[in-house]
């Protein structure tokens, strides 16, 4: 996972702010845009905006 890899979230959790839910329930692949600073994050672009997110919760488009 790096920047200019496409990902979809699909990984949810209770309580996740509603981009997330919106990312997992449509499926719509999001650019990975920059490392965080923390092994277990980083930055993506939605509707224009960079979000961070848990790394854990995206799957990379094209890799098993």
């Amino acid at each position: 996972m790096k920047p200019g890899d496409l990902a979809i979230v699909h990984n949810l959790s209770t309580g996740a702010p509603s981009w997330v839910r919106e990312l997992y329930q449509t499926r719509t692949p999001v650019l990975i845009v920059a490392e965080s600073g923390s092994p277990d994050d980083i930055w993506i672009l939605h509707k224009g905006e960079r979000y961070f997110i848990q790394k854990f919760r995206l799957k990379v488009l094209g890799e098993e």
